[in-house]
């Protein structure tokens, strides 16, 4: 999925879902199902375990609460 601010603002979730960014390998979009989105960065380490780094809040150029 293309994430752009127009289809990440529709994304809802009933239980938490990770979208991956078309666009970006490893970008992926955390979405919880209180509302609140997150950026991820997904990799593998040099064992081929999947690993997970947090960026931050997507919260779409407002101020956060």
């Amino acid at each position: 999925m293309q994430l752009t601010t127009k289809a990440i603002d529709a994304i809802t979730a009933d239980k938490q879902r990770e979208i991956a960014d078309d666009g970006c390998k490893g970008l992926c979009l955390v979405v919880l199902p209180s509302g609140t989105k997150s950026w991820a960065y997904r990799y593998r380490n040099k064992a081929g375990r999947q690993c997970r780094i947090p960026l931050g809040l997507y919260n779409n150029g407002r101020e956060a609460d």
